[in-house]
């Protein structure tokens, strides 16, 4: 479907994916007594150095969008 990736001032910064859409999942249940679903939930862990800093931080994608 699509890449995603992370860039912090225009340098990519590689990242792990965990998949929490079991416990996305169950927590909705837990929090509202449906049992409305999310398709996929994930959370992205980068790689940093010890020393980070940065003046702007995307989450860019090859995503087209079509009308």
């Amino acid at each position: 479907m699509a890449n995603f990736w992370l860039e912090a001032d225009g340098v990519r910064i590689p990242f792990r994916v965990i998949n929490v859409t079991d416990q996305a999942n169950r927590h909705i249940k837990q929090a509202t007594g449906h049992s409305y679903q999310v398709e996929r939930s994930y959370v992205l862990v980068p790689t940093l150095p010890n020393k980070f800093h940065f003046a702007e931080l995307r989450l860019q994608s090859d995503l087209v969008f079509q009308k």
